[in-house]
């Protein structure tokens, strides 16, 4: 699959979880399934650093101030 995402920022981070790929920006968390379909911005309100990992439902990132957090996805 070729993707150009085409909003703010740049891709810093690629985790994938099944069917579906998630990306950080700088300062989102976006979502596509690998046909290209189904994209979402998640809408995180602080800036991620790039680091990325997904468990299950669960999505973990970092700050600039290395903070981990912790996202649910459903």
């Amino acid at each position: 699959m070729d993707y150009i995402y085409e909003g703010n920022g740049t891709i810093t981070s690629v985790s994938q979880k099944d069917n579906t790929i998630f990306f950080t920006t700088g300062t989102d968390l976006v979502s596509i399934d690998k046909s290209g379909h189904n994209f979402t911005i998640y809408g995180l309100g602080m800036p991620v650093d790039g680091n990325l990992a997904v468990n299950g439902d669960e999505i973990y990132l970092t700050n600039s101030e290395n903070k981990l957090f912790k996202y649910k996805i459903d």
